[in-house]
């Protein structure tokens, strides 16, 4: 894999809170204030909560916000501005989520980090992660009787006692695009986040980010002069 092709395709974060009764009144009030703000575009109201989203005109940049009774969950999908634009984004709708509705502490924290790369020195991203890491060879895959269209490994790695948080990693051939390599990290936050320390928030986001790039991304590495 070539590490220096590595580019952010999408973030996602669930910030966990107590349970809350949710006013609708409230709820489009933080619509109007953080309209300019975060460029927001639409909102639409669920029976558990709403969700606020930013989409220019003829952009590909989308960001979500849903706020539930028990949670906050951001969604950014081709952000320019990098994960930095993004843990704004984040901050900004907490902040204002938990003055608005007095929220004392976020119990727990998911991340998702999605990231594209290019293998190396081949094109195919199959071949790569299919011979090149894992050995299959043709006569190991026959059984299946079929075309193979995508290959993919996933790792998962507990939390430890220094460590309270886990990985679900996942690394795939990207279906609609073979020259490229799919990298997913799912972090699982257990620590509880008090409302006057946000920015174990954006830590969180870029550890996640971080195994990805380093740790992920040394694993494949390994394997590029193999053929």
């Amino acid at each position: 894999m070539n590490p220096e092709t590595i580019t952010d395709l999408g973030y996602i974060t669930e910030l966990l809170y107590p349970p809350q009764i949710l006013n609708k009144v409230s709820l489009r009030r933080i619509y109007v204030e953080l309209g300019e703000v975060l460029s927001l575009t639409e909102c639409k109201e669920f029976s558990d909560g709403v969700q606020f989203v930013s989409q220019l005109p003829e952009e590909k940049e989308i960001t979500r916000y849903r706020i539930r009774g028990d949670k906050i969950i951001v969604h950014g999908q081709f952000t320019t501005g990098g994960l930095e634009l993004y843990w704004r984004r984040v901050e900004t709708i907490s902040k204002k989520v938990v003055r608005t509705f007095k929220i004392p502490i976020f119990v727990s924290q998911v991340c998702i980090i999605r990231l594209l790369a290019t293998p190396k020195p081949v094109n195919d991203s199959r071949e790569f992660i299919g011979n090149m890491v894992c050995s299959f060879r043709p006569k190991n895959l026959s059984f299946f009787e079929r075309p193979t269209q995508a290959v993919g490994l996933r790792f998962y790695f507990p939390h430890t006692s220094t460590a309270l948080y886990d990985f679900n990693v996942k690394i795939e051939s990207r279906i609609t695009d073979i020259t490229k390599i799919w990298l997913e990290n799912t972090g699982r936050f257990l620590r509880p986040i008090p409302n006057d320390n946000l920015s174990v928030i954006h830590d969180n986001l870029s550890i996640t980010r971080e195994f990805l790039v380093k740790n992920v991304t040394n694993f494949l590495t390994q394997y590029n002069a193999k053929r």
